[in-house]
């Protein structure tokens, strides 16, 4: 019986007074210098009807917001403005919080913590000014523009008032349009080509002369001619052999000569091929008489004998090749 009279009493209150019963706080009064919606001026002003914002057993939902609120609705259909941009718009909740009293402002809570990454630009560098105050919305957006849209000549009117030089110099050798290049987090998204390992602290000038930065492409041949060593003889295709860390180390991919030639571990490629990669000499280290070899390889029948790799493929002394069976040297 008491859990009858306690729920009949709360459904009386409640046709009474309407849903302020199970309010956990005022609502905001703040909105008065904006456009009223739908003859409303904050929500203060449709206190008790609490059905206006809240679903039974769901809460707050974006529809219901969006009776109100229709231009949050056009930017999320469209994908375009602030909420169009944002993630998780469908949860109002989740930036506009309310029943924090008169003074409470939904929306200045929302800007307070405002995911600004997700709009493709992130504020790392722009926290606080040379004199060490802290940025505002309205130091580069107009709160009056649809979709509070960012006003690109503010970049240069506020950088100007820092080094005007400098923006002079920028603005003449890469244009005035600073979010061609300065949209994604700092730093900057060079996603043409990743800018790591060796080409860490290339600067832009070394790359794109006279600030072209269209005639640029994203292989190594774009930058780099190919060196006299190469001859030309194995392609474009850098990256079969070398890593962005460095040009050196190389990854060999064909070398059938053993590298620790000699018993000393591996030697390095210029003691061999001194010029190019396509030509190579022996004698170098090993200091034959060409006459005596000369004889050494006729009395075998060999009369081509420049090509030492050709019959020492692993380097000895007493190995066959395409002349036919080489007999061991007594000394090199």
């Amino acid at each position: 019986m008491t859990a009858l009279i306690f729920i009949v009493g709360m459904v009386a209150a409640t046709s009474v007074i309407g849903g302020g019963l199970f309010s956990p706080g005022p609502l905001s009064a703040q909105g008065s210098d904006r456009p009223p919606l739908k003859d409303f001026t904050s929500h203060v002003d449709f206190e008790g009807r609490c059905e206006w914002c809240h679903a039974p057993w769901t809460g707050v939902t974006a529809d219901l917001c969006e009776d109100c609120h229709t231009n949050v609705a056009e930017e999320r259909a469209s994908g375009r403005g602030v909420h169009g941009i944002l993630q998780s718009t469908h949860d109002c909740r989740l930036c506009h919080v309310e029943h924090n009293g008169r003074e409470g402002d939904p929306s200045a809570a929302a800007m307070a913590s405002f995911p600004h990454e997700q709009t493709g630009y992130g504020l790392v560098k722009h926290q606080t000014w040379p004199d060490g105050s802290g940025f505002a919305c309205r130091d580069c957006h107009d709160a009056r523009a649809p979709g509070y849209s960012f006003a690109l000549p503010r970049c240069e009117s506020c950088h100007r008032e820092v080094d005007a030089a400098f923006v002079d110099e920028h603005a003449a050798k890469y244009s005035a349009d600073c979010m061609a290049c300065h949209r994604e987090l700092e730093p900057f998204d060079h996603h043409v080509f990743p800018l790591q390992g060796g080409h860490a602290g290339v600067r832009c000038a070394d790359c794109h002369a006279d600030a072209d930065f269209a005639a640029i492409g994203a292989t190594c041949h774009a930058c780099h001619d190919d060196p006299e060593i190469h001859a030309g003889m194995f392609g474009t295709d850098c990256s079969a052999c070398h890593v962005v860390e460095g040009w050196i180390p190389a990854r060999l991919t064909h070398h059938t000569f053993p590298l620790d030639h000699g018993g000393e571990g591996e030697i390095p490629c210029l003691t061999c091929h001194t010029e190019t990669y396509a030509t190579y000499i022996c004698t170098n280290c090993h200091a034959h008489d060409e006459g005596e070899i000369r004889e050494k390889h006729i009395e075998e029948g060999i009369a081509d004998f420049a090509d030492c790799v050709e019959c020492h493929a692993e380097g000895g002394h007493a190995e066959g090749g395409s002349h036919g069976e080489g007999e061991e040297d007594e000394g090199d």
